[in-house]
């Protein structure tokens, strides 16, 4: 049962993924809760929604209207601890803060750069799927002055570069893409001196 007057989190340590029939959730075990679901974009929009303490009566409503189609009970979420409950909206900010700035997937505590230019390569596999959090945590940590980001077109299959793209990391899918100075990617990235930085 949703408690009105308490707040609730989506437990930034767990991913959420939305397929066409389902949701799932997968803890930092491997474990996984399956959501049967014929309208997994409103699932989407809740977890959206859920990246912020909200407060129970607006979750109420919420269930109510968008996920209405849904037989939606939050219960099995709670029990299982991909949904967090607290008295007050700060507990759950607390909560999210000591995520993203000490765990494993997520690091966004400024640091020092550690290298001129980092080259990452993301290939077809499930995993590049979940590398957005890696990479944004290299970014906001200031890991690198300069980043590069490349994509083969089976890695496209699992994530979008304008995904990356809108959070200012420059992308590659085509060898051959000529931009920013670069003439051939592909051999030039491994030299790339980034402008006023010596060679990576």
């Amino acid at each position: 049962m949703i408690n009105a007057e308490s707040y609730y989190l989506r437990n930034p340590d767990i991913v959420a993924v939305g397929t066409a029939k389902h949701y799932l959730f997968i803890n930092g075990d491997g474990l996984v809760l399956e959501l049967h679901t014929q309208h997994p974009a409103h699932w989407s929009y809740l977890m959206q929604t859920l990246m912020v303490p909200t407060r129970g009566d607006a979750l109420r409503r919420q269930l109510t209207d968008s996920l209405a189609s849904d037989t939606v009970d939050l219960t099995p979420l709670c029990e299982q601890g991909i949904l967090l409950e607290a008295s007050t909206a700060t507990e759950l900010e607390t909560r999210r803060e000591h995520v993203f700035t000490n765990n494993r997937g997520y690091y966004f505590k400024r640091g020092e750069p550690q290298c001129k230019h980092l080259v990452v390569a993301l290939t077809g596999s499930i995993i590049a799927g979940l590398m957005a959090p890696v990479i944004l945590s290299l970014c906001y940590a200031g890991f690198h002055s300069q980043i590069d980001l490349i994509l083969t077109q089976a890695a496209l299959h699992f994530t979008a570069s304008d995904f990356f793209e809108f959070y200012g990391i420059r992308t590659w899918v085509d060898a051959f893409d000529r931009r920013d100075g670069v003439h051939v990617p592909h051999i030039a990235l491994g030299a790339y001196t980034p402008v006023g930085g010596a060679m990576a």
